[in-house]
């Protein structure tokens, strides 16, 4: 590959990168933003896709049918499509950090010390 090649390619690359936050959708996302109109849902995870309480539930039926962490509606079966892996069912659940007991350098107040 000669070096003309590569910048060219350097400079698609850093442009995608540049371009990717804009075009990113946070409601597609895996952690099933916000969301306010069962048409954001349908478009981010298909259709059956339903806006519950500010959140995405996945469009699953039949026997995958499953519960998260957060009682959403998830799929529970080995996952072999990209939006089964999407919504598919796991475990994991929210734990609190504790700001106080892990960040020994905060002041008081919760905030950042002084620059020295």
């Amino acid at each position: 590959m000669n070096p003309r090649d590569t910048q060219r390619k350097l400079a698609a690359l850093a442009l995608a990168l540049a371009l990717a936050p804009i075009a990113a959708c946070s409601i597609g996302n895996i952690s099933r933003d916000d969301c306010v109109s069962n048409e954001q849902c349908i478009q981010s995870f298909g259709p059956g896709s339903t806006c519950v309480a500010g959140l995405c539930d996945a469009p699953v039926s039949g026997d995958c049918k499953g519960k998260d962490a957060e009682g959403r509606a998830c799929f529970s079966c080995p996952p072999k499509k990209a939006i089964e892996f999407k919504i598919s069912c796991t475990n994991a659940a929210c734990a609190p950090f504790d700001n106080a007991k892990r960040l020994t350098k905060l002041t008081p107040g919760g905030g950042l010390p002084p620059l020295p």
